[in-house]
C-alpha cells in the first residue's frame, strides 16, 4: 500500500501550507500495471481524488517520499519477481 499524507494547515483557498508525503510500504510494482498493480494514471487519479476530498488545491511546501521502511541499500529487484518471468 502507498499512502498520501500531509502536515501543516489548509487555508480557505485550498493551499496546503505544509508538506505532502508519499509513504510506501515496499511494493516495487508501483505504477507498472503488472501483476495486478495499478497504473501510474490510476495512482495519480487516486492521489488527486484524496487531495480534493481534503480540499487541497495547491501545495506550498515540499513533496517528500518517505523511505524510512528501507534501512539497507536496495539497488535492484530480486530475480524471482513475478512480472519479470516470461
Amino acid at each position: 500500500m502507498t499512502q498520501l499524507e500531509y502536515s501543516g494547515e489548509i487555508d480557505e483557498n485550498g493551499t496546503l501550507n505544509g508538506n505532502l508525503y508519499i509513504v510506501g510500504s515496499g511494493d516495487p510494482s508501483l505504477g507498472t500495471n503488472k501483476a495486478g498493480a495499478w497504473s501510474y494514471k490510476d495512482i495519480v487519479s487516486d492521489f488527486a481524488g484524496g487531495m480534493a476530498r481534503e480540499g487541497i488545491k495547491k501545495v506550498n511546501g515540499d513533496i517528500i517520499i518517505q523511505t524510512a521502511l528501507f534501512k539497507g541499500n536496495i539497488s535492484s529487484l530480486p530475480k524471482n519477481v513475478v512480472w519479470l518471468k516470461q
